[in-house]
C-alpha cells in the first residue's frame, strides 16, 4: 500500500490554506434580528391601536464594519436608536429612508425601536441591513448564547481530524481495491 504523498500534498495544501484562511481571517460579520414586536390598544376605543417593534444589528465579526446602512420602505416618525450613537438619514430613490451608522466595532450592537400605526407592518418598515464590507444575515429567531471560542476551535479541529481520517481510509480502500484488480488481471 504505497501512496504518492507529493500528489496528495499538492491537492491538500491549497485546500488546507483556504480552510485556515477562512477560519482565521479578520472580517466584519453583521447579523440582524427582530428584538420584539407588540401592539397596544388605548383605553379610548376611538384611538387607533399602537404597534411597536425593534430591530437589532450586531457585528459578530472580528473587524469593525463601516457605513452600516439600515434601509426602510417607510420610516415611522417615531423611532429610537439605542445606545445613542451618531447616525445620519439619507433619502432613497423610491421614497424610503436609510439610517447610516459610521462604524460598528466587533461585538457591538445597535437597537432601533419603532412606534407606528396601521396600516404599516414591520415588513414594510425594515428592508435590509448592510455595510461596505458585507450584507447582514437576517435571523428570524433571537440568537442564543454561543459556546466559548476555544470550544468551537476544538470542535473544528476534531472535525478536520475526522475528515482527514475518512479521506485517508478512503484512499487506502481505493488503493487496496486497485491492487486486487491489478493482481487479479495479471
Amino acid at each position: 500500500m504505497r501512496f504518492n504523498w507529493i500528489s496528495i500534498a499538492t491537492v491538500a495544501a491549497p485546500l488546507l490554506a483556504v480552510l485556515l484562511n477562512w477560519l482565521l481571517e479578520r472580517r466584519p460579520n453583521l447579523i440582524s434580528y427582530m428584538g420584539y414586536a407588540s401592539g397596544f390598544l388605548a383605553k379610548d376605543p376611538s384611538s387607533p391601536p399602537i404597534f411597536t417593534h425593534s430591530v437589532v444589528i450586531k457585528n459578530v465579526g472580528r473587524k469593525s464594519a463601516t457605513n452600516i446602512r439600515v434601509g426602510h420602505g417607510v420610516l415611522p416618525e417615531t423611532y429610537l436608536v439605542f445606545p445613542q450613537v451618531q447616525y445620519s438619514l439619507h433619502d432613497l430613490p423610491n421614497g424610503g429612508k436609510e439610517i447610516v451608522f459610521p462604524k460598528l466595532v466587533p461585538k457591538e450592537e445597535i437597537t432601533i425601536s419603532y412606534i407606528y400605526f396601521l396600516p404599516l407592518r414591520p415588513e414594510q418598515i425594515n428592508l435590509y441591513a448592510k455595510s461596505d464590507e458585507c450584507l447582514a444575515r437576517i435571523f428570524t429567531a433571537i440568537p442564543t448564547p454561543q459556546p466559548p471560542r476555544w470550544v468551537t476551535r476544538i470542535a473544528q479541529i476534531l472535525v478536520l481530524i475526522g475528515i482527514s481520517a475518512v479521506v485517508y481510509l478512503s484512499l487506502s480502500l481505493i488503493n487496496v481495491v486497485y491492487s486486487i484488480i491489478v493482481n487479479s488481471s495479471s
